[in-house]
């Protein structure tokens, strides 16, 4: 929002609090859904609460991994020599997700998504160094990279993603690949509209195709 020139009060204009005690305890403003609807039209009603729930859904599983992960961890015991590398991982993920949590990842979904999935990744590295299973939060949206479709696309009628796309000379069947890997496999997700492929793309490719 920043970055379209939107400022704080574009969507922070809803009073909150009692008003009579606003002589002592000052003003403050809340988001109001409304923000959305004035810019965006009807059809984005009900995107902003829609966000927020992928958020607490998106951080509860993570809270899930992060609790297997440290159980995991304790089972180990001291004598493992990775323990303490190990232990910082999970920290660097825990520290990824109490900063979306704390600093409101509605407030930027492309970045809050790359920190969930840094922790995501953390952890998945943590589970396979211990040979536990972790819960898998692949199909999370946040992670896999498809919250622009799932949040907005759908609200607006825009149909992400296409059937089938043309890459490296070859018709390639893109909602297939988008089922079973995600977005983000194959995609850098920066702003709107911005998704370029990665750099490594075919190195990605290759992991399954000669």
């Amino acid at each position: 929002m920043y970055l379209a020139n939107v400022d704080c009060i574009g969507c922070h204009y809803q009073s909150k609090g009692d008003s009579s005690d606003v002589e002592f305890r000052g003003r403050n403003w809340r988001a109001s859904e409304e923000a959305c609807v004035k810019c965006h039209g009807p059809k984005f009603r009900g995107v902003m609460q829609e966000t927020r729930t992928e958020f607490r859904d998106g951080l509860a599983g993570l809270d899930q991994k992060l609790a297997a992960a440290r159980t995991a961890l304790a089972k180990a015991g001291a004598a493992s020599p990775e323990r303490s590398r190990l232990a910082a991982r999970v920290q660097r993920a825990d520290r990824w997700v109490r900063f979306v949590r704390v600093a409101r990842g509605d407030h930027n979904v492309y970045l809050a998504s790359l920190a969930l999935r840094r922790a995501d990744q953390e952890l998945n590295e943590v589970g396979t160094a211990l040979e536990a299973s972790l819960p898998d939060l692949s199909a999370s949206p946040l992670i896999s990279g498809s919250f622009c479709a799932t949040l907005c696309h759908a609200k607006v009628g825009v149909k992400v993603p296409p059937v089938t796309v043309q890459a490296f000379g070859k018709t390639m069947p893109h909602k297939m690949h988008t089922e079973q890997l995600g977005c983000v496999k194959c995609h850098d997700i920066g702003a709107h509209k911005r998704v370029p492929l990665r750099r490594d793309i075919k190195a990605v490719c290759a992991e399954c195709h000669s």
